[in-house]
Formats: structure tokens, sequence, C-alpha cells
């Protein structure tokens, strides 16, 4: 699933951060004709790039025009997609490198056929490639990372991690 933010004109906020793994949808009020700064002449587009973007409605005989700056924003962590936990200290513990703070956090491991194989609520915390006291299997593992960074919106992030010794 794609994170979308949802913002309608008039635009209150002149400026949105959109999560670089999604798009913000800019709808026009209803109106008789619409031309975007992007050439859609649609009441609804959609955004995934940095820069500004307006938008003229055409109503009777009058045009009113419109302007959000929509920035591209990567998420403030970093999740390494293979580990080698085989004891050996060098990168036996898969953990996230965050720099910000965050009011909620979730991140699970699942294995090819769903079953969980990790879960916290800590991003400090580290997997160490076992579930039940056990080394998984090497293969691809899928994970869901939900989160909101403090004074922001929820987010999702998915990926995958490879594990081999």
């Amino acid at each position: 699933m794609i994170a979308q933010i949802v913002v309608r004109a008039p635009f209150a906020n002149r400026h949105i951060e959109v999560p670089e793994e999604g798009e913000a949808r800019l709808i026009a009020r209803t109106g008789d004709g619409y031309q975007w700064s992007n050439g859609w002449k649609t009441p609804v587009i959609f955004v995934n790039q940095n820069g500004w973007f307006w938008v003229d409605v055409m109503v009777g005989d009058s045009t009113l025009r419109d302007s959000i700056y929509c920035k591209m924003v990567a998420p403030c962590f970093y999740v390494r997609n293979t580990m080698t936990p085989n004891e050996e200290t060098l990168e036996d513990c898969l953990n996230l490198h965050v720099t910000c703070e965050m009011d909620t956090f979730s991140f699970v491991i699942y294995n090819r056929w769903g079953n969980l194989m990790y879960k916290t609520e800590n991003p400090k915390d580290c997997w160490d490639g076992k579930t039940e006291g056990k080394y998984v299997p090497d293969g691809v593992y899928t994970y869901i990372l939900h989160w909101t960074e403090t004074g922001s919106y929820p987010r999702k992030k998915t990926g995958t991690i490879t594990i081999y010794r």
C-alpha cells in the first residue's frame, strides 16, 4: 500500500511533507474546469516529486488560483537488508539506525509462509536472527514497519531482509 496524503484546496498549509514511498493527492474544490501546473485538467492530481503545484479553478466567469509546495521526505531511519547471524559479531544483530523521535513504532518480521519471526515496539531493540531461541533458516524475510514521528502522521514501510551464513 502506498502512503497517501490528501490535501483539498484551498490549501491552508502552503507546504506539505510527503513520504518518499508515497504520494500526495491534491484535490481542487468543485468548479466548471481545472488547469494544474503539470498540465492536468482534472479535479484531482497525484504528486510524488518536490515542487510547487498550482491549480486554476474555473467557476462561471471567474478563475481562482491556489498553490502548494510538496516536499518528498525520507524516513528518519535505515533498515539493513542483509544479516549474517552466526555469533561472529559482524552483522549478528539487525537493528534500525534511527535519527528522530517517534511517538509510535512497530517492527515485525515474517517468514515466507507469513509466520511471525520477530516483533518489537522499541526502535532500539535488535533482532538476533532467532525465533523461539533458535536461528531461523537462511532465506528472505519480510518486514513491516509502522511508525509516527513526533509531530507527524502515521507511516508504513515494508521491505525484505536476506539472512545468510
